[in-house]
C-alpha cells in the first residue's frame, strides 16, 4: 500500500541525487585548474577529485533508490524529539561554511581545531576526546597535505 506521500519521497531522492551529481560534475571540472607540482606525485587535485567520485558514486545510487523505491517511506517527517537533530545539523553546517569563508584568511592549524571543537560540541564528546582530536587531527591531516599531496596549507 503506497501513501500519499510515496510519490515525494521518491521525487526528493532524485532531485538530491542529481544536485549532488551536478556538484561532483562542478568540484571535478574546478579541479582542473589545479596546478600539478611534478608527474611523480598525486598532486593537489588528488583528494577533491577522490572525494567528489566517492560522492558522485553515492549520488547514482541514489537516483537509482529514488526510481526503485515505491514503499513511500517517509523520508524526511521529523518527530518531535528528532527535531533537536536538524538544530545540530544547522549547526554543523553554519560552522562549516563559516570555516570555507575563513579559508584563505585564517590559518589552517588554527580554524581547523575550531570546526573539530564545534563537532565534538555538537556529537556531544567528552572533554578529554575532544581536546585529543583538537589537537592531532588538524596536524594530521596538515602533515598529510604537506608531505604526502605536497599541497600547502596555509
Amino acid at each position: 500500500m503506497q501513501t500519499k506521500n510515496a510519490g515525494k519521497a521518491q521525487y526528493a531522492d532524485i532531485v538530491i541525487g542529481v544536485l549532488l551529481l551536478i556538484f561532483c560534475i562542478f568540484i571535478f571540472v574546478e579541479t582542473e585548474k589545479m596546478p600539478v607540482i611534478s608527474k611523480n606525485t598525486l598532486g593537489s587535485a588528488f583528494f577533491p577529485r577522490l572525494l567528489a567520485g566517492i560522492l558522485a558514486g553515492l549520488s547514482v545510487l541514489q537516483i537509482i533508490i529514488g526510481f526503485l523505491n515505491r514503499s513511500g517511506e517517509r523520508y524526511f517527517y521529523l518527530e518531535k524529539e528528532k527535531r533537536k537533530n536538524l538544530f545540530d545539523l544547522l549547526i554543523v553546517a553554519a560552522f562549516i561554511i563559516l570555516y570555507g569563508l575563513m579559508w584563505n584568511k585564517v590559518p589552517f592549524l588554527i580554524t581547523s581545531p575550531l570546526l573539530v571543537a564545534v563537532l565534538c560540541f555538537v556529537f556531544r564528546m567528552k572533554i578529554r576526546t575532544s581536546v585529543i582530536l583538537m589537537v592531532v587531527l588538524p596536524i594530521f591531516l596538515f602533515l598529510i597535505f604537506k608531505n604526502g599531496l605536497h599541497v600547502m596549507l596555509m
